[in-house]
């Protein structure tokens, strides 16, 4: 399975480099075909060697307590309509988050063979492969982009629906009081640094969870300082993943005026992502709830990264800057953090 992944993403390295139009027939076919590829081998992947497959497994033929609507619905639809097993419900799941990450890349990114590149090194793993419910809630999170930047209303029929797949969507709800349309930078980079500090003074955040009355919240925040008091459950913040990826936000925060020209949701993805950097030191001593925001706004980048192309020039440097990027993170997700077993 690792054999596969990597000569998918070798591939797609290639498309990158090649560098196909976004409106050209031999792109769009290719980029369909992928999509159908990464549909089916998300769906049919091994589950012995998936690190969270067990459970849903068990999820499966059990149910369980604070499960999402739509959990129930497709399992349901699984189980008894289709007469299949868990990987019929993976297979649901693949169909449905698979295709919201195509048309979302497609719909706002000008390299779409480089934003799926940043995802399938990134989040792909992490996300699609493991927490598949959240997986569909960032997918309708990225496609609400268009409605959060127009402050349209209809962004909160995306935030109820992406809930209903995955309770952290409720991360969605500040959003909409984020101005699209300009960019403090000095306060951005400001929030950054006072994160980092509380966490070198061990400044505990995530006490603050603790009082949003929501039962389901609830459950999750003792979950979570259950994990924190039992072992060395804090982040690294300064791991070369993180700091890679603070690094990029830093070049495309500093040439946002430039960017803007040519993409107008740069700022609007730079304050996002500014959060997912923030979240990992500033809930650091809980690395269960600093993952957790972090990797949920942190799909922005997938949009927001190859925008470097606006910046460096030729653009040739640019897109071996995005391979090292995706390079090194999909080695830590595979051989580091062990999302996959060998």
């Amino acid at each position: 399975m690792i054999i596969t992944i990597l000569c998918i993403f070798i591939i797609i390295t290639l498309f990158c480099l090649v560098g196909f139009s976004n409106n050209s027939k031999t792109s769009l076919a290719l980029f369909g075909t992928l999509c159908l590829i990464l549909i089916a081998f998300t769906g049919l992947r091994d589950g012995t060697k998936v690190t969270d497959y067990e459970s849903y497994t068990i999820l499966f033929e059990t149910g369980g307590d604070y499960i999402e609507p739509t959990f129930v619905l497709l399992r349901y639809v699984a189980k008894f309509l289709l007469r299949g097993d868990v990987v019929v419900l993976m297979c649901l799941y693949a169909l449905l988050a698979i295709p919201l990450k195509f048309r979302a890349i497609q719909s706002y990114s000008e390299f779409i063979f480089l934003s799926l590149l940043i995802w399938i090194g990134n989040l792909y793993l992490q996300q699609d492969f493991t927490q598949v419910r959240a997986s569909v809630a960032t997918g309708i999170f990225l496609f609400s982009l268009n409605s959060l930047y127009n402050h349209n209303r209809k962004y909160w029929v995306y935030v109820i629906v992406a809930c209903l797949f995955h309770i952290s969507s409720l991360l969605m709800i500040p959003l909409w009081l984020i101005s699209p349309y300009k960019i403090k930078k000095q306060m951005w980079i400001g929030l950054l640094i006072i994160s980092y500090i509380m966490a070198l003074y061990k400044i505990d955040f995530i006490d603050l969870i603790g009082l949003i009355p929501i039962e389901h919240i609830q459950s999750k925040f003792e979950m979570y300082k259950s994990f924190q008091e039992f072992g060395d459950y804090s982040a690294n913040i300064f791991s070369l993943l993180h700091l890679s990826r603070i690094i990029l936000w830093g070049l495309l925060l500093w040439k946002s005026d430039l960017i803007f020209l040519k993409n107008r949701y740069v700022y609007l993805l730079l304050k996002i992502m500014a959060l997912s950097l923030v979240a990992l030191p500033l809930f650091s001593l809980n690395i269960a709830a600093a993952l957790r925001i972090m990797e949920y706004y942190g799909i922005v980048e997938i949009i927001l990264f190859p925008m470097l192309l606006y910046t460096i020039k030729p653009t040739f440097v640019s897109k071996v800057i995005l391979v090292c990027f995706a390079s090194m993170a999909i080695y830590m997700r595979i051989f580091i953090s062990e999302l996959i077993k060998v």
